[in-house]
């Protein structure tokens, strides 16, 4: 053995070593403990050198008794001497030096651990969630949105119309789709196949889709952008407001009763629960609503960058969430592929679902272009854009290095914003955001050519959300859906993928584009947003701001230079915009006699039952059936958008015509009721699979027009036409963080109808233009409806 060489060797190879013997892992235990968490990494760089003395000093230790055992029969005394001599002043020095670091380590350790709790504390702070599966984890395994088969697409296309189509019309329909189906319309489904089968990255439905709305002329606010309200926050909010607004929501289900009788009987009202309830509480509006813009801004941000940093929890339906919703599921799909991990999630009856319209929430902005439209998104952008009367702000929230500013310092510019007590804008250029596509394009142009106004607008095209400051207070549910859908567009930038809107008594929602998505992202942001903010709650309600922060290096004021005509141009946009939103009808109905425990008690699909008393309440008030469309959404395929659900069946009507006939058979009443929602779960679940008939006769239809031909006779016929004109356009909002939502008519004489069903109540919000109908007529009906189907359900 070469002198000194095991020992050396020893020294050497300590890296390698593949187990450590309990004194090792209580020796170095005492400095890597819980280091697993902390985050402060020249700590744990400290910590790991101290192991690594550990490992030498154990090393060491191991050697040296070796040589003793070996000292017996080993012949090379001298050798031995040495190893021994070396070994034992190696060993006490080395327990000098790491009593020295252990000391030290002792020492600093009060100091980190100060700090360790802040520092995790900060990383906590920038992300709003630290998935284990990446975000976008899924997307490549998704499956592709199916063609369906031509023949299924005509039978259905045929099923759907059949309800509102006397048999004449029908049977001349039934020719022109026999006609379609076994010549142009098999030539323009091969051709579709083909694009399909060329494009593997998306769906058939995705780059149409997106076509179709930038092509779209006319103004986005009603006609396109929907708006989705929060309920109320935990602690942003006092309890009073939420007991005060829901309870004025059934007060005021008898439009003779007044704003001002409620509050009369409000200030009365007396509980254990609630104690002088009255609409106003101790908090003045600025405080009230400085507390809950901030608080939404920091967990906005907070929700994006886990987005950016791709550990958002992905959005996985499970079907049975106690067996899949669980940290094994989690464990298992992110330690394999994302193709394989969807196959497991499938497997496990959980499912995926498309996350491709995330990458639009943020920083993005419909541009008014001649013709077609465009969307920008500019990801560099590191501020919001607050509105304020009119006023346009820049706050920016992410530093230089992409980390989210602290919650005082955007409490403080806030703060500082609300105080700017300028008047309300003179010429408020948001107005032009309600004009036709074509008209704000001009002047669009016309802005840009002004000296200055082409960084003012590119901050706001690039800003992540607009943050909307409104002074309004209400209780009224037409005065807060009224404003949160269009608002008096002063202070409103609809182009924007999102805007939330903030009043200021504290309620808050969100008003947004619709090209870009279909409200799945937006409810998903809305539902992490409104816990985070009920876990958190940053800033708490009067709590007062940081005066030494100056809000001038968060801040920037954006300015506009205008011209006469275009000062001409706005005003008569907001007279424009002001009538037509007076044209507007808008009423809810809260409905507590059933609920969604209660239908499923009865084996019934609440959603099924939902769309029966909206079809019973427009034939009594009308007397015919009209199309009508529920929105389904796609999202479990790759590019999904939606897919059309036809709530009109002949089930329906059977039913319908039953009820409100001269004589009542409940019993057979309610074996057509339970038809209708058999019927109506059966297409709701075709839907979602992709098989219905409505975008793939679109998807064929525009494929016939780029080809530049004549289009089939089934396009230009009148049945068509009317089969897409929707006179009833609904959609259902399942989430128990939203308190209204809804969005208005699609054509000029048709309703607008939002509805929920909870396990409290079912509720509607319904829109029209008074000209053509009336909502309030139309919610008493569907509240007739409703007591009309109880009756059928308790007596049968």
């Amino acid at each position: 053995m070469p002198r000194g060489s095991g020992f050396d060797n020893s020294i050497k190879n300590y890296e390698n070593e593949k187990t450590m013997q309990p004194e090792n892992n209580r020796l170095s235990g005492q400095i890597y403990k819980n280091d697993k968490k902390a985050n402060n990494w020249s700590y744990v760089k400290l910590k790991k050198n101290a192991i690594n003395l550990t490992y030498i000093l154990l090393s060491a230790h191991y050697y040296l008794h070796s040589v003793i055992a070996v000292a017996a029969v080993c012949s090379k005394k001298a050798d031995i001497d040495y190893d021994i001599e070396v070994a034992d002043s190696f060993l006490t020095k080395m327990k000098a030096k790491l009593g020295d670091r252990l000391e030290f380590s002792q020492r600093s350790s009060e100091k980190i651990n100060n700090n360790r709790d802040q520092e995790a504390h900060d990383l906590a702070y920038q992300f709003l969630e630290r998935s284990k599966i990446p975000t976008m984890h899924f997307q490549d395994g998704l499956p592709r949105l199916p063609i369906p088969k031509l023949k299924y697409t005509c039978q259905n296309y045929l099923n759907g119309i059949r309800p509102f189509l006397n048999d004449e019309q029908f049977d001349a329909a039934k020719k022109l789709v026999d006609d379609f189906r076994h010549s142009s319309g098999e030539r323009l489904n091969r051709e579709l196949i083909l694009w399909y089968r060329r494009n593997k990255h998306t769906s058939y439905i995705a780059e149409p889709w997106f076509d179709m709305y930038f092509r779209y002329r006319a103004a986005l606010p009603i006609n396109q952008n929907p708006f989705l309200v929060w309920k109320p926050y935990n602690e942003s909010f006092n309890n009073d407001q939420v007991f005060v607004y829901c309870s004025f929501l059934n007060f005021c289900r008898d439009a003779n009763r007044t704003v001002e009788q409620f509050v009369k009987q409000s200030i009365c009202l007396k509980n254990s629960t609630f104690q002088n309830v009255t609409i106003f509480n101790n908090l003045n509006a600025i405080d009230k609503l400085l507390s809950v813009a901030t608080n939404i801004v920091i967990s906005a941000c907070r929700f994006k960058r886990s987005l950016d940093y791709n550990c958002l929890q992905p959005e996985v339906y499970h079907f049975y969430p106690n067996k899949s919703n669980t940290p094994f599921f989690r464990n298992i799909c992110s330690r394999l592929p994302g193709k394989l991990a969807w196959l497991i999630a499938f497997l496990m009856k959980a499912f995926p679902l498309d996350m491709s319209q995330y990458s639009f929430l943020f920083n993005t902005t419909r541009i008014p272009v001649m013709i077609k439209d465009q969307l920008n998104t500019n990801r560099s952008s590191k501020c919001i854009i607050v509105l304020r009367r009119g006023y346009f702000y820049s706050l920016t929230v992410f530093r230089k290095d992409g980390s989210l500013i602290s919650p005082a310092e955007i409490h403080a510019s806030l703060e500082y914003i609300l105080k700017d007590n300028r008047p309300v804008a003179e010429n408020p250029i948001g107005l032009l955001t309600t004009v036709g596509r074509e008209q704000w394009s001009l002047l669009r142009s016309q802005l840009l050519m002004i000296d200055g106004n082409e960084r003012s607008l590119l901050t706001i095209d690039g800003g992540l959300f607009v943050l909307n400051l409104d002074e309004l207070q209400s209780v009224d549910p037409e005065t807060v859906g009224k404003s949160f859908l269009h608002g008096d567009g002063i202070n409103r930038w609809f182009d924007k993928s999102m805007q939330i809107i903030v009043h200021a008594d504290g309620l808050a929602g969100v008003n947004f584009e619709h090209s870009w998505g279909d409200g799945v992202a937006v409810l998903r942001f809305m539902e992490d947003v409104y816990r985070d903010i009920s876990l958190n709650a940053w800033i708490k309600p009067g709590q007062p701001t940081d005066a030494s922060i100056d809000c001038s290096e968060f801040v920037e004021k954006l300015e506009f230079k205008l011209t006469k005509p275009i000062e001409e141009a706005i005003k008569v946009a907001g007279e424009t915009y002001r009538e037509w939103c007076d044209s507007l009808m808008l009423r809810t109905l809260q409905y507590q006699a059933m609920n969604r425990k209660y239908l499923k008690e009865k084996n019934l699909s609440p959603d099924a039952i939902m769309q029966t008393a909206i079809q019973v309440a427009f034939y009594r008030l009308h007397s015919k059936f009209v199309p009508t469309y529920e929105s389904c959404s796609t999202a479990a395929f790759k590019h999904g958008r939606t897919e059309a659900v036809r709530p009109a069946t002949m089930a329906s009507n059977e039913f319908v015509q039953a009820l409100l006939g001269s004589e009542r058979n409940f019993a057979q009443l309610r074996i057509l009721l339970e038809a209708c929602s058999k019927q109506h779960s059966l297409l709701v679940k075709q839907a979602a699979m992709g098989k219905g008939f409505d975008r793939h006769l679109f998807a064929m239809k525009v494929l016939a027009e780029r080809r530049g031909d004549r289009l089939p006779d089934l396009f230009i016929d009148d049945t068509y036409r009317t089969a897409n004109h929707f006179t009833l356009s609904t959609s259902s909002l399942f989430s128990d963080v939203i308190l209204l939502g809804g969005f208005g008519p699609v054509v000029h004489d048709g309703y607008g109808i939002g509805y929920s069903i909870t396990d409290e109540q079912l509720g509607f919000l319904v829109t029209t233009y008074r000209l053509k109908r009336n909502a309030q007529q139309f919610c008493t009906s569907l509240e007739q409806s409703l007591n009309d189907i109880r009756m059928v359900l308790e007596n049968s």
